[in-house]
């Protein structure tokens, strides 16, 4: 039995058709869905297959006009997981140590 192909609407954009998420059992895990759908294993899973993925470039600039999926290695969405991530216990740093603004009051 063959894995369904990625439930896109229209075509693959050339590029993707070497997508590591295009291929094999990884096209039955959810990269398109919304925020909060896939489970912690699946969005790991998704983070390890992107990060040897030959098209993980194309996939970034592509991704820069989504709103939500998993895309380059990332999960898109909305101000909720965004939310979610700043209160998972790892910690955020605003800014690198020493480029502060100058003269800021």
């Amino acid at each position: 039995m063959t894995a369904p192909a990625l439930p896109l609407a229209g075509p693959l954009p050339g590029w993707m058709g070497d997508g590591a998420c295009t291929r094999g059992p990884a096209r039955l895990l959810p990269w398109i869905e919304e925020p909060g759908v896939a489970s912690p294993l699946q969005v790991a899973t998704m983070a390890r297959i992107c990060a040897g993925c030959p098209v993980r470039l194309a996939c970034g600039v592509e991704a820069r006009s989504m709103t939500s999926g998993f895309w380059a290695g990332r999960q898109r969405g909305t101000s909720e997981v965004l939310e979610d991530a700043s209160t998972s216990g790892v910690p955020v740093q605003d800014t690198l140590p020493g480029l502060d603004l100058v003269g800021a009051a």
